[in-house]
């Protein structure tokens, strides 16, 4: 004998109330900093996202303001092989699970944090082919972008 299949309603339904969720969260909440949001696809699940691209202290920051205010337990932070950290708490609102995490990158003490690399190839001022701007990317005679004369 099998259990009863969770149908595409039921799905939507989770969905929607943790969007609910979220809405009533952002409001409660708007001094704090930005962070992306997730609604997930099953269950009632909202994951609240920490850009760890930031500097560690401002990471973390963050991390505790929202985690204050949201009323999180259970903090964990575990190490990740690169020194960096994965931080995530989590409580239940209204039938709803609500998460937060965030990565710490390992930074040493007064540097600057990691830079993204850039996927433009040549030398720093320079435009990619398909930029359609600039000297490199302007129109040949018949309009095709990125194509130099």
């Amino acid at each position: 004998m099998t259990g009863p299949l969770i149908g595409d309603g039921e799905r939507a339904w989770w969905q929607r109330r943790a969007a609910a969720e979220l809405a009533a969260i952002l409001d409660a909440h708007q001094d704090l900093p930005r962070i992306a949001w997730t609604v997930g696809p099953a269950g009632s699940v909202l994951v609240g996202h920490v850009n760890g691209l930031a500097p560690a202290a401002l990471v973390r920051a963050t991390f505790t303001a929202w985690e204050s205010a949201l009323a999180l337990g259970e903090r964990r932070e575990d190490q990740l092989g690169s020194g960096a950290a994965w931080v995530h708490a989590a409580c239940r609102r209204r039938d709803v699970t609500v998460r937060l995490t965030a990565t710490v990158l390992d930074e040493d003490e007064g540097s600057e944090p990691p830079r993204r690399r850039s996927r433009r190839p040549g030398p720093p001022g320079t435009r990619a082919p398909w930029d359609a701007s600039g000297p490199a990317g302007e129109a040949d005679g018949r309009g095709a972008p990125g194509v130099p004369r």
